[in-house]
């Protein structure tokens, strides 16, 4: 149930880039 949570953390950062730019250099 973890890794679900974490993939949709992840998905829904991903989709909302303006939020926090430098998070892909932290997902990198």
């Amino acid at each position: 149930m973890l890794c679900r949570a974490a993939w949709t953390a992840l998905a829904v950062r991903r989709a909302v880039p303006a939020n926090r730019p430098p998070d892909d250099r932290f997902h990198r």
